[in-house]
């Protein structure tokens, strides 16, 4: 018991000499357990996903930052902070976004095959249009349906409305997608599933009956060799 006091003191002093907070240290942990049990963690895409994800949260704390900052609590003041935060945080996430390597390959393939692709997103629609136009991807799909379009999922309401912009039945579309929340989308909508592993959910993350592939490389391949005639 003795040990572990001088252990936790000496841990302790040494937070405090270098100006250490626990936090950054939970923080590195966190980031060394879960890169050692999943490899694929700390790769570039896998964190710009998160970046991603958590951007709202960004968004929704400009308030207090605003206040915290300035010391102002007019809500004009909050609100055009807000918008201005909110542009260039698009600016931004637009310029740094990027096509996992698949998948403009796969979209290709499928507009030679005659296979109609769309995307539905909870992002806004200037947003993911302007990635994928800077991408070239936005020429060789049939619909964006986005946040602004439909309720963001895993309401199923942007799929059917993906699905009715195709002109296709919902039972004859797939969708690929790389969370839970997809999958509950999919599931909410009577729509086929298939689980991409690139994103930040593991296979155990998934429903165990849910197909899945590592990556979009996989799909692509089969495509290839005559997969989907």
């Amino acid at each position: 018991m003795t040990a572990a006091k001088d252990t936790y003191r000496k841990l302790s002093d040494t937070m405090a000499k270098y100006h250490i907070r626990s936090i950054y240290l939970l923080i590195i942990l966190y980031v060394i357990v879960v890169g050692i049990v999943k490899p694929s963690f700390l790769q570039p895409d896998n964190w710009m996903n998160l970046l991603r994800s958590v951007s709202v949260y960004g968004i929704i704390s400009c308030g207090i930052t605003f206040v915290m900052l300035t010391g102002r609590t007019d809500p004009e003041g909050t609100a055009a902070f807000a918008r201005l935060f909110h542009e260039k945080s698009a600016k931004v996430m637009m310029a740094s976004a990027r096509l996992y390597p698949a998948a403009l390959p796969l979209l290709t393939l499928c507009r030679e095959r005659g296979l109609a692709a769309g995307v539905v997103t909870n992002k806004s629609r200037p947003r993911i249009a302007g990635i994928l136009e800077k991408e070239g991807a936005l020429a060789l799909v049939g619909t964006v349906v986005s946040a602004d379009d439909a309720p963001p999922k895993p309401a199923p309401d942007g799929l059917w409305l993906a699905a009715e912009q195709l002109g296709l039945p919902v039972e004859s579309c797939l969708f690929l997608g790389d969370s839970p929340t997809d999958e509950a989308a999919a599931h909410a909508a009577a729509m086929p599933f298939l689980a991409v592993l690139t994103g930040v959910s593991a296979r155990e993350d998934f429903s165990p009956e849910t197909a899945a592939v590592p990556s979009l490389a996989v799909l692509l391949d089969w495509l290839k060799g005559g997969g989907g005639r």
